[in-house]
């Protein structure tokens, strides 16, 4: 098993109710940004075959995310920020970006697919 820290989590404005349901913007202010850092729990599955390997493959098991939304006043005076702990125990990978090295990169929240973590 593997862990890596991921510190970029993209999460739209949009997406936001979605992904933490208990949030709620306080009249008069405005949502400035929403960062986040993740910590990702991953193996590597091999597949072989006679012939010689088939594929490697990532599975990941378990992602830890702490997500920070960011608000302020409409005049951008006042800053109040709040902060979320989610465990996530299912999500999509993509692989189409990894090269030549295999490692989480980005975790995304999709609207149609969920939490997907990039490699």
């Amino acid at each position: 098993m593997y862990k890596t820290e991921i510190s970029v989590v993209e999460v739209s404005e949009k997406n936001l109710k979605k992904v933490l349901p208990e949030f709620v913007l306080p009249e008069g202010r405005i949502i400035s940004s929403i960062d986040g850092t993740a910590n990702v729990t991953w193996d590597v599955e091999i597949e072989g075959r006679s012939w010689g390997l088939k594929g490697i493959y990532p599975i990941v098991s378990k992602v830890s995310l702490t997500l920070e939304v960011t608000t302020s006043d409409t005049d951008y005076n006042e800053e109040k920020v709040e902060s979320f702990d989610i465990e996530i125990d299912s999500t999509d990978y993509d692989t189409e970006g990894a090269k030549l090295s295999l490692c989480p990169n980005t975790l995304v929240y999709d609207k149609n697919k969920g939490w997907i973590v990039e490699f």
